[in-house]
């Protein structure tokens, strides 16, 4: 299974780096432009291999890739504090297995086509919700297996909110 952990130079937590120490990770930068993690993902997708993300701001505990493994699920994540929710499961800490991307081809394609909360199209801070919003669809859901350490302040990091 491939490990990414998207990130911006320079906003990689120390706590992150120390959690996946020992792993073999690879390090990609999306700061191009607001659609680059979009387009990671979507190359990701369209490789249909299993795969697990963990975010530059989100310290996963030891073990967490072995229970990744032993799920037989095809989309399982861990919750972690964002806004008012304490188990929010979105992209931090998240694993999609190579079926779910044979069963769902069109995926990435139609996240990157939907406008969430007034962002532009493909939009780093609107992908997690268009992933649960399309796959919800079909009743698919994540396989929930605990929480991880958000670093984070839990706030968008670009204001997008406008509080």
């Amino acid at each position: 299974m491939r490990l990414i952990c998207p990130h911006v130079p320079g906003h990689l937590t120390p706590e992150t780096r120390t959690s996946l120490e020992g792993l073999d990770v690879e390090y990609v930068d999306v700061s191009s432009d607001d659609e680059a993690y979009w387009r990671l993902l979507t190359e990701l997708w369209t490789a249909s291999e299993t795969f697990a993300v963990v975010e530059h701001d989100v310290a996963p505990a030891t073990g967490f890739l072995d229970s990744f493994n032993a799920c037989p699920n095809e989309w399982c994540a861990y919750g972690y504090t964002y806004r008012s929710w304490h188990s929010y499961v979105g992209l931090g800490c998240v694993r999609f297995r190579s079926e779910l991307m044979v069963a769902e081809p069109d995926l990435m394609v139609e996240v990157g086509n939907m406008v969430i909360g007034g962002h532009e199209r493909k939009h780093f801070c609107t992908l997690d919700a268009g992933i649960q919003r399309w796959l919800g669809r079909y009743q698919r859901r994540a396989c929930v297996h605990g929480t991880v350490q958000h670093i984070s302040s839990g706030e968008p990091s670009h204001d997008c909110l406008g509080e």
